[in-house]
């Protein structure tokens, strides 16, 4: 299960949990080895000397352990400028039944080993990073926290939510949703899930935050991954799992080259099917709107000081929605195109060792498609076009050898994923699988259809709807490259 990552403003999922003794001895000592840990990368010195120059509340930020039922790994809280790891999934990390362990005791546990926190700073320290880059930015925007509390309020009032603002999540409204990752030969199901609130809860969190978040831990985990190859390959390749290295890997292995796209992911995931996100231009407008209520209120009642707060308001919160479109578009132009290029080609390197195919071919071949107006060096599309054309020659010898031993869903998707790639970089489809794909395709289409008819859970019906649309559509010659 891949945890939703959370920048809550306004009432913090734990804001009514008791104290216990030893959160703060705990807090410290997380915070001091998961920096210890982070700034082993270039990424993670960055964001330290980011969060240095701060102010103030960099120094007073705390780091706790609450359980919760929601199925969010950790959150930052800006009111309590605090970041939550859901203790509940720390229990499952070591393999222990959440249900047995207190809050109480937990905490205690991680204190007193040592050996067990440095095992959990080492495979949580992307999602760590993700929440301290909303920490960061809670800091340099603060007029940002207020105009959305203030947009959330009336948007629940003109009847678009349910009048919760940013409510703490619960499990009696939050369900999930699944971000289909590459298929893995030998498996069905490479799904994560993500937390995802309903009744028209409504946070107000700002989009464009996650995309700079995202992209900060993007960048960190491709440090982490060169200088941990085997991490990768083993958790690619089916051999090693742990919920907090999955959750930085899934986004990471769902790159392209075009930063429109890798956006794009982030806004339906967030905007469309979480809910409560707001941009700064919606924010913007609902200030605009806040400060003709006050002028009008001000003629009525004489209260003039509302009037020239919510001027003054606006007049901030423009000047850092302008300050922060100039830093992220920065920050994405110098980037993202030697990060996505030199990471497509590393994992795509890394899943043809491992012969994970699907993802190979989808990251090799989006690569190479996107070579040449990428700007990359000659050398570099040399090597991508190089690495792709071997991609597709090892898949079409694996399908043809393994084919009998594959299940229909695993055959059709290694198909599916050869001839997109072929497509994708204008090579032929492979003659020796043609007989594979004109046989099965057909079966592949009508299992998805049933599968679709009678699967309940929507994200999972959508999957097979688009499968059996692909399928369908390519048997009537749709696709295929020849």
């Amino acid at each position: 299960m891949r945890g939703l990552l959370f920048f809550i403003f306004f009432l913090p999922l734990s804001g009514t949990a008791r104290a216990y003794r030893y959160d703060e001895r705990l807090g410290a000592a997380l915070a001091v080895d998961f920096e210890k840990t982070i700034k082993t990368l270039p990424h993670g010195v960055e964001i330290y000397a980011r969060l240095a120059s701060a102010g103030i509340k960099n120094s007073q930020r705390r780091v706790l352990l609450r359980s919760d039922n929601g199925p969010w790994l950790a959150y930052f809280s800006c009111q309590e400028n605090a970041i939550y790891f859901n203790s509940r999934f720390i229990a499952g990390f070591f393999g222990v039944r959440a249900k047995g362990y207190k809050d109480r005791e937990m905490i205690e546990i991680m204190l007193k080993s040592s050996k067990a926190r440095a095992e959990f700073v080492k495979r949580a320290d992307s999602v760590y990073l993700h929440e301290l880059v909303h920490a960061l930015q809670s800091y340099l925007y603060p007029e940002y926290s207020v105009s959305t509390a203030d947009s959330a309020r009336e948007t629940a009032i003109k009847g678009k939510g349910t009048g919760k603002v940013n409510a703490a999540p619960s499990p009696n409204f939050i369900s999930t949703f699944s971000i289909s990752l590459p298929v893995i030969s030998g498996q069905t199901d490479a799904t994560l899930a993500v937390a995802s609130g309903s009744e028209g809860a409504v946070s107000a969190i700002p989009l464009e935050f996650e995309y700079e978040a995202y992209f900060t831990e993007d960048l960190y985990t491709h440090e982490k991954m060169k200088r941990s190859p085997k991490l990768l390959k083993a958790v690619i390749s089916g051999a090693y799992y742990d919920l907090y290295t999955e959750n930085a890997l899934g986004s990471y292995l769902t790159l392209s080259l075009d930063p429109a796209a890798y956006r794009e992911r982030i806004r339906k995931k967030y905007e469309d099917e979480v809910g409560g996100y707001l941009g700064f231009e919606e924010a913007e407008i609902y200030k605009k709107n806040s400060v003709q209520d006050a002028k009008i209120l001000s003629y009525a009642s004489g209260r003039l000081g509302d009037y020239i707060g919510e001027t003054a308001a606006l007049a901030l919160l423009q000047l850092e929605k302008a300050a922060y479109s100039r830093y992220l578009e920065d920050f994405y132009l110098k980037r993202w195109p030697p990060f996505s290029a030199e990471a497509l080609l590393f994992i795509g390197s890394a899943a043809l060792e491992v012969k994970n195919y699907p993802l190979a071919l989808d990251c090799l071949a989006v690569a190479d498609e996107n070579a040449v107006k990428s700007g990359l060096p000659l050398d570099e599309q040399l090597s991508l076009k190089t690495k792709g054309a071997l991609a597709i020659l090892e898949a079409a010898d694996f399908i043809r050898d393994r084919a009998k031993n594959m299940s229909l869903e695993i055959l059709s998707q290694h198909l599916k994923a050869v001839e997109k790639a072929c497509l994708k970089t204008s090579r032929p489809f492979p003659t020796r699988l043609l007989a594979l794909r004109e046989k099965n395709y057909p079966k592949a289409a009508v299992w998805y259809s049933k599968k679709a008819g009678l699967e309940k859970d929507s994200d999972k019906a959508e999957y097979y709807s688009e499968n059996f649309n692909y399928f369908s559509s390519a048997m009537n010659g749709a696709g295929l490259a020849r």
